[in-house]
């Protein structure tokens, strides 16, 4: 599959073009040397915060393929883009923790599920134009991100308090009460991982 060509200020042929390109990039362009994103496998990520110990290994996120392309802005004038997609992305991987999450003392060692309903990412992209074989193409110099929870989200950790039921039962129902509230702590690591994937990936391209 191949991007839509699309004028530099029209949005709505742009949006369209990503949207339908997004699943052939998501599983992969090998003759790109693009490697699959959907799933990506992040190894390491350290989601410590001041009052909490948390490392998180070989966590496998899923769903971006599908996301939605709900604004997709070019401003030749000003070299930026604005982009906004809607996601459902679920994340499972192995999980060690010490300390207070949210409000709650908690520790525990082994598998965790996050599922993340209506993740919405904007992009605020510094671009410029590069022209290869006579074709134009963007290249992404640098870039920020938010993100918003649209819907409420779950999030499991499996063997909290290294299998004392009792304490476990205590932390799963706060847990499942402030899903959307964990998520907001772990998300800007897992998010920022697959930000530093793509830019290695983009990286390397550049220099084939």
């Amino acid at each position: 599959s191949s991007l839509v060509k699309c004028k530099e200020n029209d949005s709505k042929c742009l949006i369209h073009s990503v949207q339908a390109f997004l699943p052939t990039f998501a599983v992969g362009l090998p003759e790109f040397q693009i490697a699959p994103l959907d799933p990506v496998t992040l190894i390491k990520i350290n989601a410590s915060t001041p009052d909490l110990s948390l490392l998180l290994e070989n966590v496998k996120v899923t769903g971006l393929k599908e996301c939605q392309v709900k604004k997709f802005d070019y401003n030749v004038k000003n070299s930026k883009v604005l982009a906004t997609f809607l996601c459902n992305v679920n994340a499972v991987g192995h999980y060690n923790m010490k300390g207070k999450l949210i409000i709650v003392p908690i520790e525990g060692d082994g598998q965790f599920d996050a599922k993340i309903k209506k993740l919405a990412v904007i992009v605020d992209a510094d671009v410029s134009t590069i022209q290869k074989n006579g074709v134009k193409y963007f290249n992404i110099k640098n870039w920020k991100h938010r993100f918003e929870l649209k819907d409420k989200t779950s999030v499991h950790f499996e063997n909290l308090f290294n299998g004392n039921k009792v304490l476990a039962q205590a932390a799963d129902e706060i847990i499942k009460e402030t899903g959307n509230e964990i998520i907001e702590e772990l998300c800007p690591s897992i998010i920022k991982g697959i930000h530093k994937l793509l830019m290695k990936l983009l990286r390397r391209r550049e220099m084939r």
